[in-house]
């Protein structure tokens, strides 16, 4: 079969023969999709569209060891996407929003989605990590005016 040239999002990420290659290309890049991708094919190349975690980029995550021994996560510039995913989803559901992103992740392991699975958590995390702060800035905030 002929090669033909990957894109995603209008970019080239390699070549492949089949949807199976190609999907194996995007599991190799570490590619993370939030939703399920479109996907078309062409006499040019296969060509997949959709919204990506981490923007195509493999996730890299360092590790760093504190005075305790423990090894701890640094922040990813991959944690600051999951928090503006977070972010569009509290403006969309407001205070269903954690909810809404535990949904998708049982529908993704529903599915045998392993990696959707482990996005949709972090997310959900995420949200509810940012409804607690902006909780907790109403009450500092309450606190102060009725001083």
């Amino acid at each position: 079969m002929q090669r033909k040239v990957v894109y995603l999002n209008d970019r080239p990420i390699g070549e492949a023969s089949t949807w199976a290659e190609v999907n194996a290309l995007l599991a190799d890049k570490r590619i993370l999709f939030i939703a399920k991708p479109g996907k078309a094919e062409g006499p040019g190349g296969f060509y997949v569209h959709g919204s990506t975690l981490n923007g195509g980029q493999g996730e890299r995550r360092t590790l760093r060891r504190g005075t305790d021994g423990a090894a701890h996560l640094l922040e990813s510039k991959h944690d600051a996407s999951v928090r503006e995913i977070a972010e569009v989803l509290i403006a969309h559901y407001g205070e269903r929003a954690a909810s809404h992103a535990s949904l998708q992740a049982l529908k993704a392991r529903e599915r045998g989605e392993s990696r959707k699975v482990e996005v949709w958590e972090r997310i959900a995390d995420a949200v509810i990590k940012a409804m607690r702060s902006r909780e907790e800035l109403l009450e500092r905030t309450t606190f102060i005016h009725r001083l």
